[in-house]
């Protein structure tokens, strides 16, 4: 972006900081350590709709306004879709926050007693909680144990426990959340995707998906045309163009196209973020996107424990390997071809 469009952006924001009222919005303002300029993203889930916007951080200060009737989780992330930070804000709140672009469990928010207690955990346990596994999970279990009543609790649970490693203990934590730290904006999502992981459908045969190709047509993918299909369910944040292209690239290669199919879904919120991301691809597979991302009825069947996700499919559509390994969702489809 140059540097008119970073001007513009900053002054916009400027602007609506200004002329809200204390009562109707929430205000976050702060600083980024090494004074970066670039935009930033920051979203939010209130008033049963998803709030999604950019600002621009310019030599490291930024300011933005957000507004919802109940109180949200708000997450502030760079132009690649990194997480810098995580925050609770409730209209009249005044958020200041110092972001780590390296860490965000060192970023330091203020504003109300959520943040404060938040930030004195993350802080405290930074280094761990930066490496999603077990460890992290254990600290913040014995935390949500020790806090079922806190808010705090549920922010841990629904932004940094790693579910896909431990099911059972990710929904053991859920219900041990108290009627008041659960809100169903917080909750009600991430429980969806449990009960889809935990249920029978999770298993069952991989049925016909349809979606929005990249050229905006309307397309189904259906294993049953081919020996075995693998599906790739990622996102623009999850190191799609590092780590997950090149290895589609080889094995997409190296197959007769009716014997291996590649389903490469996005779950991205929109199709702008989605396209931009696959802009570059040059990929000869299958793409496809559909509005509702991880809860879209076509996807949600498949019951994705993570993103990203692999399921490997045979031509009856029975899953023959789902998991968080695309070594292993390719060398599955390998021995089966």
């Amino acid at each position: 972006m140059n540097r008119f469009s970073y001007i513009l952006a900053a002054l916009m924001s400027l602007c609506l900081f200004c002329a809200c009222g204390d009562d109707d919005h929430f205000k976050v303002s702060g600083t980024i350590e090494g004074n970066p300029t670039f935009n930033m993203r920051f979203h939010y889930y209130g008033d049963e709709s998803l709030h999604t916007g950019i600002t621009a951080s310019r030599e490291g200060k930024f300011m933005f306004t957000g507004s919802s009737r109940e109180p949200v989780m708000v997450e502030i992330y760079d132009n690649d879709y990194h997480v810098m930070g995580r925050f609770y804000a409730r209209n009249g709140d005044d958020i200041k926050c110092v972001l780590n672009q390296h860490n965000p469990y060192m970023s330091k928010i203020e504003g109300n007693d959520v943040n404060r207690r938040l930030s004195e955990f993350s802080n405290a346990n930074a280094a761990v909680l930066l490496r999603p596994g077990a460890d992290a999970n254990r600290i913040i279990a014995g935390y949500i144990k020790s806090n079922p009543a806190d808010i705090v609790s549920a922010m841990l649970l629904v932004g940094s426990f790693d579910a896909s490693s431990d099911m059972a203990l990710a929904d053991s934590l859920l219900h041990l959340l108290e009627p008041g730290a659960r809100p169903a904006n917080f909750i009600d999502n991430y429980e969806f995707l449990m009960n889809r992981v935990s249920s029978a459908e999770a298993s069952q045969p991989v049925l016909p998906v349809t979606f929005v190709d990249a050229v905006d047509s309307i397309r189904t993918f259906n294993p049953r045309h081919n020996h075995v299909s693998i599906i790739v369910l990622s996102d623009s944040r999850s190191g799609r163009s590092d780590s997950i292209l090149p290895e589609l690239k080889i094995i997409y290669g190296k197959y007769d196209k009716k014997k291996l199919a590649v389903l490469d879904f996005s779950v991205d919120t929109d199709t702008a973020t989605w396209k931009q991301s696959i802009r570059s691809d040059s990929a000869g597979w299958i793409q496809g996107w559909a509005a509702g991302s991880l809860a879209a009825p076509a996807i949600s069947r498949l019951g994705a424990r993570r993103i990203p996700y692999f399921i490997v499919a045979d031509s009856a559509g029975k899953q023959i390997y789902r998991g968080v390994s695309l070594g292993k969702a390719i060398s599955t489809a390998e021995s089966n071809l």
